[in-house]
């Protein structure tokens, strides 16, 4: 079989919005493959925007107090009032704040797949597909999301229990060791790799190939990432 050439599926065969869902868990580039017949986003995209919501206001202290911890960190002089004010501002808007990022990081993710597959790869699929199949990672982001808050609830810290921070449990937070070692996570690399597979279906490449280039993005992003840390 040739790299661009997808595994074959009965072009008639439509699953459930269920069967997607548990799918994409349990069967991820045959599911995505399905999902690219009749490409849709909105539902999966409310659920990750509700769950994302639901989490946030569940983590809203732990985060305000790493915020304010930062901000008294970057300027010692701030007083009390200003304190107060941010802590008022972070209140109203961090609970709601999943209501831009997951659609804009869903237009992100999508346009860097475009870029990647149809630029540089030669590869045909639509911006619609691709949008989708980013969406559809629904399944995994609920329950990674649901992860991550009883592993809070549990250590009491907005540091993952799942990445390699526990080699370095002193690193400060904004230091390039924090960095790369919390993005060595079980979770993140679940999620990076259903990406991947989103990716080899909507391009009918081999899913080996599309989880290579999403492992490899990954490596470039992080590594880039850590630089600008470094320089500034």
């Amino acid at each position: 079989m040739s790299e661009e050439q997808a595994v074959a599926v009965d072009e008639t065969s439509d699953l459930s919005f269920m069967g997607k869902f548990m799918g994409v868990i349990t069967s991820p580039y045959n599911t995505f493959l399905e999902i690219c017949k009749k490409p849709t986003w909105l539902i999966p995209m409310l659920i990750s925007i509700v769950v994302s919501v639901g989490v946030t206001y569940q983590a809203l202290p732990m985060i305000i107090e790493m915020s304010v911890e930062q901000m008294q960190t970057q300027n010692p002089n701030m007083g009390d009032a200003q304190i107060e004010q941010a802590v008022s501002v972070m209140s109203k808007t961090i609970p709601f704040a999943p209501i831009v990022t997951v659609p804009l990081m869903t237009l992100i993710t999508a346009g860097l797949m475009m870029l990647i597959g149809t630029a540089f790869m030669g590869g045909k699929a639509t911006f619609k597909t691709l949008f989708s199949v980013v969406a559809w990672g629904a399944p995994v982001t609920v329950i990674i999301a649901v992860i991550q808050m009883v592993l809070r609830m549990a250590t009491g810290t907005m540091d993952s229990a799942t990445s390699l921070l526990f080699l370095a449990p002193d690193a400060a937070r904004d230091s390039v060791t924090y960095f790369l070692l919390s993005q060595v996570d079980l979770l993140t690399i679940w999620a990076i790799a259903i990406a991947g597979f989103g990716f080899a279906a909507a391009y009918k490449f081999e899913a080996k190939r599309g989880l290579i280039v999403a492992f490899v993005t990954w490596i470039v992003v992080v590594a880039i990432i850590a630089g600008f840390k470094i320089v500034f």
